[in-house]
C-alpha cells in the first residue's frame, strides 16, 4: 500500500503531542514545581522530560499493541500495564535529572517520584489514543462485521468477536485495519502490509489497494461492467480494482466470471 504524503508519520504526531503536554504541564507546574525558578527553565524541563518518556514509552505502547494483537486483549489495558512498568526506569531517570536541577527536591523518595511519573505516564498514553483519528475504535475488541458501501446486508445484533487466526478479508480503513471473521470483525491500529503479513495465511489475494481476501471465504463473483466484486461468506462485498484483474484470472479466481481485461 502506498503511503499517503499528505499524512503526518506516527512518531511524528506522538512527537508533537508529547510536545503539547509537557508545554500544558510546563505551564500549569505540578507537583510545585511551579516555585522551581523562571518559567521557561520549567517548561523546558517538562518538554525536556516528555520527550525522555517518549523514548521510553513509544517503545512500550507498540510492544503493549502487538501483545494486544496477539493476546486478544483490550488496547488500553496492555497500554495501561505498560505505562505501570515504563514508569519504573523513567521515574529513577527523571528524578536523577530533577535533583540535579533542583537539589532541594532531594527530599522526595523513589515512591513520590513513581508516582508522579505514572500519572504523567497514564496521561501520555491516553493521549496517544486521542491521537489516533478513530481513537474510540481503537478501544473497540469486538465489532459487527461493516460491509462496503455496496452490501445490503441487513442490521442484526453485535456478534463475538472475529477469529484472528483465519480472517475472511483484510479492510484498510484510515490508519487502521478491519480483520473480517465469520462472525464478526475489529479494527487493529496497521497497515495493510503488516495485517497480510500477520493474518494472511493461506490462499489469498490482495484484490484492491484497500482489500485482501482469503480464496476459501469467496460466495460468489459478481461481474461489474468490466470489474467484478466480490461477495463473501459473511455477506460483505468487496470491491476488486481493474489493475487487479489480471493477476485474479492468472490464480484461476474468475474462471466463471464474465469480465472484459483493462485496457492497457
Amino acid at each position: 500500500m502506498t503511503p499517503d504524503p499528505t499524512r503526518a508519520p506516527v512518531w511524528l504526531k506522538w512527537l508533537l503531542t508529547t510536545t503539547c503536554v509537557g508545554l500544558i504541564l510546563g505551564l500549569i507546574g505540578p507537583y510545585g514545581s511551579y516555585l522551581n525558578g523562571p518559567a521557561h527553565v520549567r517548561i523546558f524541563y517538562w518538554i525536556g522530560m516528555s520527550w525522555l518518556g517518549m523514548a521510553i514509552l513509544m517503545p512500550s505502547i507498540i510492544v503493549a499493541l502487538r501483545l494486544a494483537r496477539r493476546w486478544a486483549l483490550p488496547q488500553w489495558l496492555t497500554i495501561g500495564v505498560a505505562m505501570i512498568l515504563a514508569a519504573i526506569p523513567l521515574s529513577a531517570a527523571i528524578a536523577l535529572i530533577a535533583t540535579a536541577l533542583w537539589p532541594e527536591l532531594t527530599f522526595l523518595g523513589p515512591a513520590d517520584w513513581y508516582a508522579q511519573v505514572l500519572f504523567v505516564c497514564l496521561l501520555q498514553g491516553g493521549a496517544y489514543l486521542l491521537v489516533a483519528r478513530r481513537g474510540a475504535d481503537v478501544l473497540v475488541t469486538s465489532r459487527p462485521a461493516v460491509p462496503s458501501h455496496d452490501s445490503a446486508t441487513p442490521a442484526g445484533p453485535s456478534p463475538p468477536a472475529v477469529s484472528a487466526a483465519a480472517p475472511l478479508c483484510l479492510q484498510m480503513e484510515d490508519h487502521y485495519v478491519r480483520i473480517h471473521g465469520a462472525t464478526g470483525s475489529r479494527l487493529e491500529h496497521s497497515t495493510l502490509a503488516q495485517a497480510i503479513a500477520d493474518y494472511g495465511t493461506g490462499e489469498g489475494l490482495q484484490i484492491h489497494r484497500s482489500w485482501w481476501v482469503a480464496r476459501s471465504a469467496i460466495a460468489e463473483i459478481v461481474p461489474d461492467g468490466r470489474s467484478v466484486k466480490i461477495r463473501l461468506t459473511n455477506g460483505v462485498v468487496a470491491p476488486v480494482s481493474r489493475s487487479r484483474l489480471a493477476a485474479l484470472r492468472a490464480a484461476g479466481w474468475l474462471e466463471d466470471a464474465k469480465v472484459d481485461a483493462p485496457a492497457e
